[in-house]
């Protein structure tokens, strides 16, 4: 298979998980600025860490009061997420959705609390704050 073929397959795989998220989650963002939603495993050590060390604090930032946490587990989704949680092969991965359900960033993996907060940081600027 060509790489073009290969890119356009990703692209429209892209589409995809755009257009869930979409369907999916503009009914839960009715009452916020947007979502920060986790897909996780429990058998995902890096996942762990990022529950040990993230997650109690972030509902404390100004960030987890604009984008609320949701945790998703890869293999026992709820139904709302269970079609886009398929589509995730990196654990964690973390997907920045704003207050009309539109995917607005997304990054796979955490390598440390000063990663993961310039990834959403970086993400977050781009998005208007609708608080």
């Amino acid at each position: 298979m060509s790489g073009e073929v290969k890119d356009v397959k990703r692209f429209l795989g892209g589409l995809v998980l755009m257009g869930w998220v979409m369907a999916w989650v503009s009914p839960l963002l009715a009452e916020s600025g947007g979502r920060l939603v986790v897909f996780t495993t429990d058998f995902c050590p890096y996942c762990k860490e990022f529950m040990d060390n993230v997650a109690p604090a972030y509902p404390k930032t100004d960030l987890g009061k604009r984008f609320p946490m949701t945790m998703v587990d890869n293999f026992s989704p709820p139904k709302e997420w269970e079609e886009m949680a398929w589509q995730i092969r990196f654990y964690p991965t973390f997907l920045v959705v704003d207050g009309h359900g539109k995917a607005r960033g997304q990054f796979r993996g955490y390598r440390g609390e000063e990663f993961f907060w310039s990834e959403l940081e970086g993400i977050a600027s781009r998005i208007p704050d609708s608080r």
